[in-house]
């Protein structure tokens, strides 16, 4: 199994990009995470390997590394997530 490696840094972006989905989802302003992919062009097996490892701790055969900077700026401009507080935790989680 390989070992996925990432930093500090990059782990607490991928935490609050999660949070986000799963909030904007609970809002009921995204229905599916997977379409939302699928609609961007995002590597749907990527986000949900990832955001499964996230929700769950379940690491797959085949761990992929990190999200792409794409989205993180579909979130930010579809729902007006901050990139502020994406990137760095500061302030709000909404605009």
């Amino acid at each position: 199994m390989n070992q996925r490696r990432i930093s500090e840094r990059t782990d607490q972006i991928h935490r609050r990009f999660f949070k986000a989905v799963d909030d904007l989802i609970a809002m009921d302003k995204m229905p599916s995470f997977t379409s939302w992919c699928d609609g961007h062009g995002l590597h749907r097996p990527k986000y949900t390997t990832i955001r499964r490892f996230y929700k769950e701790g379940v690491v797959a055969d085949h761990m992929y590394k990190a999200i792409d900077l794409d989205a993180l700026a579909y979130l930010s401009a579809d729902f007006g997530v901050s990139a502020d507080w994406l990137l760095s935790g500061a302030g709000n989680e909404f605009r």
